[in-house]
């Protein structure tokens, strides 16, 4: 039986969370490539490990992961307006592109400057098997890991949204067997490792 204190650090996937910064060096689906199919289409919001983030597919067919919230005043970008490889937030009329760069500001003077200073929080992104999937992990990290690996033909991709309120462990005992070994000590660090008898079920 877990403690509460285990079952956050089991559960709780923010960022600097231990099983959130596991999830974050993996590369993970974010929507069906079909949901943003369009160039200049409608941008799509989701959520992954906790944070709120924008979805959209520029002009030159680029697909861009954004913080959802603008950065003027935090507006969602999720109601911009994408034109002309950016999405626009309709509040004051800032611009980003695919990379989070800030490529207009139409409500302050020309010539500021104030643009090339500005970055909002951006993943990288890769398309394969009908999904678009990000890297949220370190971008230091993030140069040696291979990108997805899933052929682009794996096979039709589909979605099922399911509301989970917990996470199940232990549901299947010979699951959890082999997971448990591997996971546990990376969070809890007990040294167990592959090859090691430490941290096993024991009959």
């Amino acid at each position: 039986m877990l403690t509460p204190e285990e079952n956050d650090l089991m559960c709780r996937v923010e960022n600097g969370m231990p099983m959130g910064d596991i999830f974050r060096r993996h590369w993970m689906p974010a929507c069906l490539i079909e949901e943003v199919a369009e160039p200049d289409g409608t941008p799509r919001k989701i959520r992954l490990l906790g944070e709120d983030l924008v979805v959209f597919r520029d002009t030159d067919g680029k697909v861009g992961i954004l913080d959802e919230q603008c950065p003027h005043r935090r507006a969602s970008l999720v109601y911009g307006r994408n034109e002309e490889c950016g999405l626009r937030c309709l509040y004051h009329g800032w611009k980003f592109d695919v990379d989070g760069n800030c490529t207009d500001m139409s409500s302050e003077p020309a010539g500021t400057g104030l643009a090339e200073k500005i970055k909002l929080k951006s993943y990288p992104v890769r398309e394969a098997a009908g999904f678009v999937w990000t890297y949220m992990g370190p971008r230091r990290i993030h140069a040696g890991i291979r990108a997805a690996g899933v052929p682009a033909d794996a096979g039709n991709a589909d979605r099922n949204i399911q509301d989970d309120r917990k996470l199940q462990l232990g549901a299947d005992p010979g699951r959890r067997n082999r997971f448990r070994p591997f996971l546990f000590p990376a969070l809890f660090g007990h040294g167990a490792g592959p090859g090691s008898g430490r941290g096993r079920n024991r009959r």
